[in-house]
């Protein structure tokens, strides 16, 4: 069991403190209304994007990426994408559940031998990687606290994922073959995905990422001021129309032109939600920030969105 590393840091330990902690992301500036509780209908819904920025930077952009979660059906079962900040490989699953203050969750151990059966034994070999990723703790903070916040008591389970930046294709301006392991991944995991509703469960996804790291906290050799940040928004602009569109092809190429030089870390679990709902994903983009720091002229950038594959 992998307890949660930064409670009483970037969120409160006890309980009840987390759950109004939770409750107020609705409440301040700029932030989706809880009253609202707008979204697509919920066969329409599949999931939804969330930043795994430190809750202490921003958690607005948190309550645009879980508003929809306030009206959707109560999933049974949670694929949450994260990205592996500590990995060695390029996917990583882990079986373990987590303990966090609201609770335990537990994985879902039937999905997981059906992945196992499926996928390379490889993919279950860093569980390091796992033991202090805030890209998996915070959106399961999140989800139990709007669900007890819902008064939704029946529990889950969740299966994690961390995803890489799918480096040697940038490098090499290449798309991934049709064997890549972001295809047998996606194949797996609609197996997974189609098993579950068969069986009356409910399954909806969570992609935890951020977005450009760019300055020279990030190795850059110039500093970040007010033309690089609108070029950032810019740039990810046309990143997430391709998104949007489904357009696996197009994202790569797009990655291609500079290699990803603006460090974004969403590119591997991206790629799988295209790969996994191809040109049906229906992402739409609910909220962008960025996060500059005089200090050092850096700037991460993050953005929330939902997913209503057709």
């Amino acid at each position: 069991m992998l307890k949660a590393n930064l409670a009483g840091i970037c969120y409160p330990a006890e309980r009840q403190e987390v759950l109004q902690y939770v409750r107020n992301w609705f409440d301040q500036p700029r932030a989706a209304r809880w009253d609202e509780k707008t979204t697509a209908d919920g066969v329409a819904f599949k999931g939804l994007i969330c930043p795994h920025i430190d809750f202490r930077v921003n958690t607005a952009v948190y309550s645009h990426g879980f508003a929809p979660w306030l009206k959707a059906p109560a999933a049974d079962k949670v694929l949450i994408l994260g990205v592996g900040h500590h990995a060695r490989q390029e996917w990583s699953f882990d079986g373990r559940g987590y303990e966090t203050p609201l609770g335990e969750v537990a994985t879902d151990k039937a999905g997981l031998e059906l992945l196992t059966r499926k996928l390379p034994k490889q993919l279950w070999g860093d569980g390091q990687a796992h033991e202090k990723e805030h890209s998996i703790e915070f959106p399961l903070v999140a989800l139990q606290a709007l669900r007890e916040l819902r008064g939704i008591d029946k529990p889950f389970e969740y299966i994690p994922l961390l995803c890489g930046g799918l480096f040697q294709y940038l490098a090499m301006g290449t798309l991934p073959p049709k064997d890549a392991p972001v295809y047998r991944i996606a194949d797996a995991l609609r197996e997974w995905w189609q098993a579950c509703e068969a069986a009356g469960q409910r399954v909806e996804i969570v992609v935890s990422i951020d977005g450009c790291h760019i300055g020279p906290r990030f190795d850059h050799d110039y500093a970040v001021d007010k033309a690089c940040l609108a070029d950032a928004r810019q740039w990810e602009d046309s990143l997430w129309s391709l998104v949007e569109k489904g357009d696996f092809e197009g994202f790569f190429k797009f990655l291609f032109i500079d290699h990803n030089a603006r460090y974004f870390d969403g590119v591997g679990a991206l790629a799988l939600v295209m790969a996994l709902f191809g040109e049906k994903a229906g992402v739409r983009r609910t909220g962008y920030a960025q996060w500059f720091e005089k200090s050092d002229t850096s700037v991460v950038t993050f953005s929330s969105g939902v997913i209503q594959a057709a």
